[in-house]
């Protein structure tokens, strides 16, 4: 194999890294969903569950996959069933390597990436601060962008204001 390796580490730091490179490698194969059901979590299928049931269950899961290690990231776009559904259909069921002596790391889980144009979309619509939407623009001036969650709340506030000032 061949690598690159940082001057800026230590022979000690590089050491480890490859440690971790190899622990990583042949780690143990399970799934989250395993994993929150051997901690005792019940897991139903959401078509199920209520509405109701399923917010709840929903953080259920998120608490259970804190505890470990597993945190999910660009969920806004989902509501609490899609973002349930994702996590107990796919998520959940992809094998991970297990650490379960490492305190210092954590799965991150992102439930936006794919690259194509609707994750762009998804991405400055609901994530992308005013700086990154502006560059976008300068970079795709023919861009259509998406107005935000507070863009749209700002501008029914401006609205009413009008509607109430005429």
């Amino acid at each position: 194999m061949t690598a690159w390796e940082s001057d800026a580490l230590s022979v000690e730091q590089r050491e480890q890294f490859w440690q971790r490179v190899m622990d990583f490698e042949n780690a143990p194969l399970m799934t989250d969903f395993q994993r929150l059901t051997d901690a005792g979590l019940e897991l139903p299928d959401p078509d199920a569950i209520t509405d109701d049931q399923l917010t709840a269950k929903l953080w259920e899961v998120i608490h259970g996959l804190a505890r470990i290690r597993v945190f999910l990231f660009e969920t806004d776009q989902l509501n609490d069933r899609e973002l349930y559904e994702v996590l107990w259909r796919r998520v959940l069921r992809e094998e991970n390597p297990i650490f379960s002596d490492d305190s210092d790391s954590a799965w991150q889980v992102d439930l936006r990436s794919g690259g194509d144009e609707a994750d762009t979309h998804q991405y400055l619509k609901y994530y992308a601060d005013e700086r990154c939407r502006q560059q976008w623009l300068v970079d795709y001036p023919d861009y259509v962008m998406p107005r935000t969650r507070i863009r749209r709340l700002i501008e029914t506030l401006c609205c009413h204001r009008r509607m109430r000032s005429n």
